[in-house]
């Protein structure tokens, strides 16, 4: 048969394997048949490759504040097609890179970048990548909290100390820790009442928040003491009745007062005459001592005693009961 009178066609068998999506063998037996019905075969064996990696696209760069959510959820995955296998058998993964100092102390822990590569791989394993730049911020402000507090003047020293976190009532920051101050530190009777006292509170990275305190100050009695005799010209052997007035001028209360007097030659104290305050001893005497537990502001109260007048015997200070 001439050439002309030769049909040529083929058919198509897939080559059983594990393929990737995309991928096969495929044997195709071409027949040629001459004019009167004799042919021939041959095999060709045909190989699909996909070497192509997916096309990804990263979600769009973002800042966040030091305590957002860093997740892949909150900020944006990548999305990927494939020019061969189906968007179900593209997987996505990512991977994160951060400048952050570990030093929990240092402004850098809570600012700094992440890098987050997203990798998308086809069935056949082809791969491709982007980044993501998340930077993360600081620049919210502590939480300030303060109590109202009372303060008692110490009465040796005349003042009263405070610090920060005596008005501190949980003051707190997000995302670092915080450092309190406050001016003034130190109360004198002068500031006798309520002060306000502003507390700052400082993040790690400087933000800075205020809130007041009222500071009240008390314990500021004002004592006084004045002595008096019933007699103030006796003869010997007369008795006399002594009364010391303990006042307090000041604008609080005196608590826990003690008055000692010490009766001196000339005078013989009368066993069991003192009288007044709320505890008396004159186990000591000549040497009598008053308690008197609570004093409110502007009062007084009277401490009594009596003492026999002695004859003279010219000792210095004879008399002298002031």
């Amino acid at each position: 048969s001439s050439p002309v009178n030769i049909t040529i066609g083929y058919t198509d068998s897939p080559v059983p394997g594990m393929y990737c999506e995309g991928e096969e063998v495929i044997e195709r037996t071409w027949t040629a048949t001459d004019d009167c019905g004799n042919s021939s075969t041959c095999i060709q064996t045909i190989t699909l490759e996909d070497t192509t990696p997916p096309s990804i696209t990263c979600p769009a760069n973002v800042t966040i504040q030091c305590d957002d959510d860093q997740s892949v959820g909150a900020n944006g995955n990548a999305t990927a097609s494939d020019n061969c296998s189906s968007l179900g058998n593209i997987t996505i993964g990512s991977s994160d890179v951060s400048t952050q100092d570990p030093d929990v102390n240092v402004c850098g822990h809570y600012e700094y970048t992440i890098t987050r590569t997203f990798t998308a791989t086809d069935d056949c394993g082809n791969s491709s990548t982007c980044d993501q730049l998340i930077d993360v911020i600081d620049t919210g402000l502590p939480i300030c909290i303060t109590q109202d507090i009372t303060v008692t003047v110490d009465p040796v020293t005349g003042d009263v100390t405070i610090a920060a976190a005596d008005i501190d009532n949980g003051s707190f920051d997000d995302c670092s820790p915080v450092s309190l101050s406050i001016p003034p530190t130190t109360f004198t009777c002068a500031d006798h009442g309520p002060n306000t006292v502003t507390l700052t509170v400082e993040d790690v990275c400087t933000n800075q928040s205020t809130c007041d305190a009222t500071v009240t100050v008390q314990g500021c009695a004002d004592l006084r003491l004045e002595k008096v005799a019933s007699d103030p010209i006796p003869n010997v052997d007369d008795i006399i009745t002594f009364t010391i007035t303990l006042t307090n001028d000041g604008p609080d209360p005196a608590t826990n007062v003690s008055v000692e007097d010490l009766l001196p030659a000339g005078y013989s104290y009368v066993p069991g005459s003192i009288a007044g305050g709320d505890v008396q001893d004159d186990s000591g005497a000549p040497t009598l001592i008053w308690s008197v537990n609570n004093l409110a502001a502007s009062s007084n109260v009277n401490l009594t005693f009596e003492a026999i007048v002695e004859a003279p015997t010219g000792t210095p200070g004879e008399y002298d009961n002031y």
